[in-house]
């Protein structure tokens, strides 16, 4: 036998010794997740001793804002119950069904401003997917809608659910 199939031999011999050492060793234990460790309740006490120690930071008036809502209780989980639909099967609407659409979300981050209608989000200038409509203006309360079909203006309120 020569040197390099010896080598060979042995890197072989190696490997199936390791592999026997993986397969038979114990493993670690994983907790479940009903386990203590991942409760609902050891993530709020965390959030709660976080929101401690950030209320004794000197904080600005958004910043303060901010870390009200965090720590604010839903009412309900937002996403329960929505259902979800890719934008290839979302149907048409005529220009004039406004009524069909729901204004359901407000995201605003620095000067850049979204709006969520009929779950799906939109920037001023985007043409809505469900309808004769682009989106001209985003408010929290309100956002304005221009119909492509016919001259004018809607206004779609905020829906809360």
């Amino acid at each position: 036998m020569a040197k390099r199939e010896k080598i060979l031999v042995i890197v072989a011999l190696l490997a199936a010794v390791y592999g026997l050492f993986q397969v038979m060793r114990p493993q670690p234990r994983i907790p479940s997740a009903g386990s203590a460790s991942a409760t609902r309740g050891d993530s709020s006490e965390i959030l709660q001793r976080i929101a401690t120690e950030l209320r004794k930071q000197d904080l600005t008036e958004s910043e303060a804002a901010m870390l009200a809502r965090a720590t604010a209780s839903w009412g309900e989980d937002p996403f329960v119950g929505k259902k979800l639909v890719p934008l290839g099967e979302v149907s048409r609407l005529e220009p004039d069904s406004a009524k069909d659409l729901d204004y359901t979300g407000y995201i605003s981050s620095g000067t850049r401003k979204l709006a969520i209608i009929n779950g799906l989000e939109y920037v001023v200038g985007d043409r809505l997917v469900t309808g004769g409509f682009i989106l001209r203006s985003i408010s929290p309360d309100a956002v304005i809608l221009e119909s492509t079909g016919a001259p004018g203006t809607v206004t779609l309120p905020f829906a809360e659910e």
